[in-house]
């Protein structure tokens, strides 16, 4: 009877090793063949810039590159200033979708590296405009419709007395319909998405575009280890061809 039991506890002792043994390579296994995950179950939390069509798009690329790469995330839209000032006192981990300048501008932030998507800077006027609009050189003398805080609408060289300020591209796009602006500067999925709902078909852009940009994910340096995980996210996008359905589903539903 002493027998048995010594050999029964033997076994037990060599089913635990096994089983820890087991643990350990499915762990290896785990780390070597599934994407790159943090291991804590920290929510991450995002802004990005609120009544933005454009913006909408970058939450939903987002949205995907944390699911893929099984990050916990949490995005919230708020206006331009308040996003940029949330990220400089580090209430936030990081911006959804901003451009080059804005890292130059904020040199502290964390880059992305690779790029997503690419912002068309358009000019939008009413369709009785007898205005020949083909580049900034153009509306120098005009009055012109900015949106407060997106900086691939600044920096322009346009007179600081000319320019009007918006907190949204609706409230824009209502000044150049009652004629209190002659022509508004936006992106081209915010400005055609604002017409579309707005049903201003008094409204157009301009055939001639100012300039494409590529905009990238920005992280506070509070958490730097997220910059590797987003990228490899967006890399893996591209190589399998889904940021372009992605995108163009996300345009789709923004436009209609």
């Amino acid at each position: 009877m002493k027998d048995a039991l010594v050999r029964l506890f033997i076994s037990f002792q060599a089913y635990r090793s096994c089983q820890k043994k087991l643990k350990s390579l499915l762990c290896l296994f785990i780390l070597g063949f599934t994407p790159q995950v943090l291991s804590d179950d920290t929510t991450n939390h995002f802004v990005g810039v609120a009544d933005s069509s454009i913006q909408n798009i970058g939450r939903v690329v987002l949205d995907q590159i944390c699911f893929i790469q099984q990050l916990h995330c949490n995005i919230e839209m708020l206006p331009a200033p308040r996003a940029e000032r949330n990220m400089r006192e580090g209430l936030v981990n990081g911006e959804i979708m901003r451009v080059w300048r804005y890292g130059e501008d904020n040199p502290d932030f964390i880059r992305v590296p690779t790029a997503y998507y690419e912002i068309k800077t358009a000019f939008f006027t009413r369709k009785d405009t007898q205005y020949k609009i083909a580049s900034v050189a153009d509306i120098i003398d005009l009055n012109v419709g900015v949106l407060t805080g997106v900086k691939h609408t600044q920096n322009l060289g346009l007179d600081p007395k000319k320019v009007f300020y918006s907190t949204t591209t609706e409230k824009m796009m209502d000044l150049l319909d009652k004629k209190r602006v002659d022509v508004v500067i936006a992106s081209y999925m915010d400005g055609m998405a604002t017409i579309n709902k707005m049903h201003a078909n008094n409204l157009i852009v301009q055939s001639a575009t100012i300039k494409t940009q590529p905009v990238y994910v920005y992280i506070h340096p509070n958490k730097k280890e997220l910059v590797p995980i987003i990228d490899n996210g967006i890399k893996n996008l591209v190589k399998s061809g889904k940021l372009h359905l992605i995108i163009a589903d996300a345009e789709k539903n923004v436009l209609n």
